[in-house]
């Protein structure tokens, strides 16, 4: 049976069996977090299936020791960009961190890279398994069936945001010649045996295979609109839904230079009834725990307002705080964290970590910093997000100067990602924010900047600047449509999605050039093969059909 023709029914039962929260509670606490080895796992009913989709989310984020998807991969491409700087003088820098921030794209054995790759056909993997048992079968016809479609869907989603991951890393950008070239493996089965060895697909075969999982999962209607707390057990509030897959696919439309499309997916988001909005400070994005204050008890739907889809800890239910999830303990070195999460302007002695601040160079465009004095500009001491998600640090202020003896000037720093949460003081126990309304705002603002609609893109970029001012309301200046320039828009997007992994996927898609930030050097083209990577060797040596 074709899975197709079975929607109509399991949807219908959906529906019957999510009146009953119970049954869903039950599911989700029978389901337990899927081993890493997921192929020695048997799929033979329902719970099997959600404990791969489990065990697929779970490599999104920090298992064994930071060998994580998602933060290895924004690591290496934030450092790529120019919006950051290494502090190359500072202790504890990592030839890693060397080779990404000198975009040093010959080399083909760095282990985070390896990782990255790793994790993502881990993921692929497991989402595979899923969509193959159950195109298969149609499902098991077990107690649990109604959730089939919604685990296909997932399964799609988290397949093509890892192959989407490693296609942006490992590969040219999409884009005229660069699409007949040699990307990276399209997993779209699982593996017959050990010696089923895959080759290369081209750039536009994987970005045609991102698009069709995307594209299936709002065709075929497969995720849920929105978190229910009525119908949905608590376990499924930071699962993918189907803003999600719109994001993603805003985001593949992006990088394919498909701005019109891309349009139509931020439109959709925003007027999805999915429940986000702007309205909470920008810290609110980023300090939430899937917790409730003081135990195990799992909070429901605990998640900024903005926030349209975040890493979870596990998949549900009464877990110990043993297996509580750390997100993204690999950025700590990006980030400037706090002391005991009580006294927000208290700085954390521990500042070997922090090697990553704003370069020179964007702190200038930002303006955030007189070009003269390096004094805070009136407009920096109104933005509500050098309050709150960054932190300005005069020079000689370091309360543990044998770290950053050598900053002579002002930076400043990222706090978005390491911090203290609101469970007594543990750090980085926090939901891990992937997804935000802000980015779709900035993203259309663009958009119809380009198709000459400037009063629409003045709307849409002070959503997000009306939301950071910090003066009072009466003064908040609105952008003048006839002054409006594209710069303003880039320059607007840097300030609120630094540290997020976006800025240099932002400016391929744009087809521009990659500053040099604080670099001695020159600016990039957009596909320069200094901008991305090659498949890390230890892959191309178990594999020799990976060659070019």
């Amino acid at each position: 049976m074709k899975i197709q023709n079975i929607y109509k029914y399991l949807l219908a039962v959906l529906m019957i069996t999510f009146s009953t929260a119970c049954n869903d509670e039950e599911f989700l606490n029978q389901a337990k977090m899927a081993s890493l080895n997921v192929g020695d796992e048997a799929v033979d009913n329902t719970v099997a299936l959600e404990n791969l989709i489990s065990g697929a989310y779970y490599s999104l984020s920090n298992f064994g020791g930071g060998n994580g998807f998602h933060g290895r991969q924004k690591q290496v491409a934030e450092l790529m960009a120019d919006v950051l700087v290494l502090h190359e003088n500072q202790p504890n820098v990592s030839n890693s961190e060397l080779n990404y921030y000198g975009r040093t794209t010959t080399v083909n054995d760095d282990g985070a890279l390896a990782d990255v790759w790793q994790a993502g056909y881990r993921i692929a993997h497991a989402a595979n398994r899923v969509i193959g048992v159950i195109e298969r079968t149609g499902g098991f016809r077990d107690g649990n069936f109604s959730w089939t479609p919604v685990l296909l869907g997932e399964a799609l989603f988290l397949r093509a945001f890892a192959h989407f991951q490693l296609v942006k890393l490992f590969s040219a950008p999409y884009g005229g010649a660069n699409n007949g070239r040699p990307s990276i493996i399209k997993m779209d089965r699982l593996p017959v045996d050990g010696f089923d060895l895959k080759g290369r697909a081209t750039v536009q075969e994987i970005y045609d295979f991102i698009v069709a999982d995307l594209e299936r999962i709002l065709q075929e209607d497969l995720l849920p609109e929105s978190f229910n707390a009525t119908f949905h057990p608590a376990g499924y509030v930071d699962r993918a839904k189907k803003d999600a897959a719109r994001f993603l696919l805003m985001r593949v439309y992006w990088m394919r230079h498909e701005f019109d499309k891309a349009k139509n997916m931020a439109d959709a988001i925003i007027t999805s009834g999915g429940g986000y909005d702007m309205s909470e400070a920008p810290i609110e994005a980023f300090n939430k725990a899937n917790f409730s204050p003081g135990g195990t008890t799992y909070a429901s739907n605990v998640r900024g307002k903005e926030v349209i889809f975040q890493i979870i800890m596990f998949n549900a239910g009464a877990r110990q705080q043993s297996e509580w999830k750390s997100a993204d303990q690999v950025l700590q070195s990006m980030s400037f964290s706090f002391t005991g999460g009580v006294n927000p302007n208290t700085w954390n002695t521990n500042n070997n970590q922090k090697r990553v601040s704003f370069s020179q160079d964007f702190m200038l465009k930002s303006g955030w910093v007189d070009p003269v004095t390096k004094a805070a500009t009136p407009e920096a001491l109104n933005d509500k997000r050098l309050q709150q998600v960054y932190r300005r640090w005069e020079a000689g202020a370091d309360n543990a100067s044998e770290y950053h003896r050598n900053l002579t000037q002002p930076y400043i720093w990222g706090s978005k990602m390491s911090r203290t949460d609101l469970l007594g003081g543990q750090p980085r126990r926090y939901s891990y924010t992937l997804f935000r309304l802000a980015e779709v705002y900035l993203t259309r603002a663009y958009i119809n900047f380009a198709n000459g609609q400037t009063q629409l893109a003045a709307n849409d970029l002070d959503v997000v600047r009306r939301r950071a001012w910090a003066g009072d309301p009466a003064d908040f200046q609105v952008t003048d449509p006839g002054t409006l320039t594209a710069a303003k828009i880039h320059i607007e997007r840097a300030k609120e999605m630094a540290f997020e992994d976006d800025r240099l996927w932002y400016l391929k898609g744009l087809m521009a050039d990659v500053p040099a930030g604080d670099r001695n050097t020159s600016a990039l083209a957009w596909d320069s093969e200094r901008l991305y990577w090659p498949i890390p060797q230890r892959e191309t040596t178990l594999n020799s059909l990976l060659g070019e």
